[in-house]
């Protein structure tokens, strides 16, 4: 809020501005040569002209990299009461792009051009405006951004990407501050995407109101060591595959399995299942084969739901509405004035919820994986035979079933059949009759030797490719480690950054008139505030910043403008 307090002075608008104007056509005339009007103040772009009542103007790209010259074709600007009419600017992108960011060791177009080369890609770029309107010397409005020609904000709530996004691109400032061996290895691409950006600032005689919108905010860490993720687990669980088949098949649990022994009566015939001939093959490999696809097929996420994190593209997704408003935040809007994102505090969130969604991998792999060996099919073929009127007849019993089966965590039953079948004198005995005798028997024999050897078997799996997982997860932290403390270095991003600017005083006859009007202070509200390089080589980039101030009279004390003139008239005699 910016109150500009009333003087207890006269109002005499026709002559003394008449007088005022005389004032300055003489000063103008008497120094022409070095007088500056529009006064840019430090660390700010907007142009603030001391002699005017009041000025509205809004730049949706403004940085001190944009000369006066090019003032105009990224901001609109209203004065009053040299220039009360609205003024309305789409921005020009093609005037902006000759312009550099130049560091030591880098030199970054300020707009990224067809090639995708710069800082700056700000989506569509031919929905966003400037506005400006000072109608009076108690009024003044100014927007950017997202704004219509009128200089409403127009972000459709139900479809904020209409605007498409803006995308900061980082990757090349980090070769600016020493780390070019990360980019090579660690992070390839680093950038800060925003959705629909607009700002709003009005002013009257007593107060400022203003508003602001930030869509989104995501920060993408691209990382190659990320994406390799998938080749360390696909190694760790091929070796698993044949672990497993060594301790499932003939040289491990056939042995156990040959201890079964049964016989049953079948009508006349007797007989007989199990023994040293038993036979075990599993084929753990087609099983295993999807696991790490699986695996990587869902993005990992902390639990919070900060950052999400897509092994297969390598990309690390960081959502900035939750890192500022926590796990509920849904945008970037209604923040307080000169929110900071990347501080501290909120790296360190950042890091520690990439820990959490990568330390989930363990987890997601062990369900994966166990879930897959349940699935396995194992057939297990115990020798049999079957005797009726002294004829002997050799053969199998098959079992076929899965390791969750067998294990007992699957409640369903194996399948049993037979190749055993006999027909003597007329009496015959079918496979279908055999099967009705040994079914239940076999079952619950084989489940009886296999549920705690499978079940332990398929524990200590899960555990040791969880075990390699979490040796690989770990010294990638490690890795990215640099990175994210490198984060507010690379960038500082302050969200509805509001500035108030003290008007300038000139030293001549103008000066008497402004002063008597008792102007306010320059507002200023951006939408999002970028300082590129904090510390080292700041570079100040605002998007989306309207300025505005007002003041409390239309007219100045005749005196004084009087002696302005009189003092201006004898500084041109001389």
């Amino acid at each position: 809020m910016i109150t500009a307090e009333v003087g207890a002075m006269k109002t005499f608008r026709n002559r003394v501005r008449s007088r005022y104007r005389a004032s300055i056509g003489a000063v103008a005339a008497a120094t022409a040569v070095g007088l500056t009007v529009l006064i840019t103040s430090p660390g700010t772009a907007v142009p603030i002209d001391p002699d005017e009542l009041a000025e509205a103007h809004g730049q949706v790209i403004d940085t001190d990299l944009i000369t006066a010259d090019l003032l105009d074709v990224s901001s609109a600007r209203s004065t009053y009461p040299s220039s009360p009419e609205a003024d309305h600017t789409p921005l020009d992108v093609a005037a902006l792009q000759a312009l550099s960011i130049q560091l030591p060791n880098v030199s970054l177009p300020l707009i990224s051009g067809e090639d995708g080369n710069g800082l700056l890609h700000l989506g569509e770029v031919g929905a966003l405006n400037a506005f400006g309107h000072a109608p009076s010397f108690d009024s003044a409005v100014a927007s950017a951004g997202a704004v219509g020609q009128d200089g409403a904000i127009n972000v459709d709530p139900d479809n904020p990407g209409a605007y498409g996004n803006a995308t900061v691109s980082l990757t090349p400032l980090l070769e600016q501050l020493g780390l070019s061996d990360v980019t090579d290895e660690v992070v390839d691409e680093l950038s800060l995407e925003l959705g629909a950006l607009a700002s709003r600032a009005e002013a009257d005689a007593d107060s400022v109101t203003s508003d602001y919108v930030v869509a989104d905010g995501k920060l993408t860490i691209s990382s190659p060591a990320v994406s390799r993720l998938s080749d360390s687990l696909e190694v760790a669980v091929d070796g698993t595959g044949q672990v497993l088949d060594d301790a499932i098949g003939d040289e491990g649990l056939a042995s156990e399995l040959a201890t079964i022994g049964i016989d049953a009566n079948v009508l006349l015939g007797r007989v007989s299942v199990g023994g040293a001939d038993t036979k075990v093959s599993v084929e753990t490999r087609d099983a295993l084969n999807s696991v790490v696809e699986n695996v990587i097929r869902e993005k990992l996420e902390d639990r919070s739901g900060i950052v999400s994190i897509d092994i297969g593209s390598g990309d690390i997704v960081v959502d900035l509405a939750k890192i500022v408003e926590g796990g509920n935040g849904e945008d970037l809007n209604g923040l307080a004035p000169n929110t900071e994102v990347l501080t501290s505090a909120t790296i360190t969130t950042i890091t520690d919820a990439v820990a959490d969604a990568l330390g989930a991998l363990t987890g997601r792999v062990n369900d994966t994986l166990t879930e897959a060996l349940d699935n396995v099919h194992l057939i297990i073929k115990l020798p049999a035979t079957i005797s009726l009127l002294g004829q002997t007849i050799t053969g199998a019993v098959t079992v076929d079933a899965t390791l969750g089966q067998l294990a007992g965590t699957d409640a369903t039953r194996p399948t049993v059949t037979t190749d055993l079948r006999i027909s003597v004198l007329g009496t015959t005995i079918d496979a279908g009759a055999i099967l009705n005798v040994i079914t239940t028997p076999v079952i619950d024999a084989v489940l009886g030797i296999t549920e705690p050897i499978i079940g332990n078997i398929i524990t200590a799996t899960a555990d040791e490719v969880s075990n390699s997982v979490q040796g690989i997860v770990d010294p990638l932290l490690t890795s990215l480690d640099p990175v994210f403390e490198a984060l507010n270095q690379v960038i500082g991003v302050t969200i509805n950054e509001q500035v108030e600017t003290p008007v300038p005083q000139r030293q001549d006859a103008t000066r008497a008139f402004a002063a008597a009007a008792a102007p306010t202070d320059m507002f200023t509200v951006s939408a999002v505030s970028l300082e590129v390089l904090p510390g080292v080589d700041a570079v100040d980039v605002n998007l989306a910043s309207s300025s505005v101030r007002t003041s409390a009279q239309d007219e100045a004390d005749p005196d004084a403008n009087t002696n302005a003139a009189a003092s201006a008239s004898a500084s041109a005699s001389a």
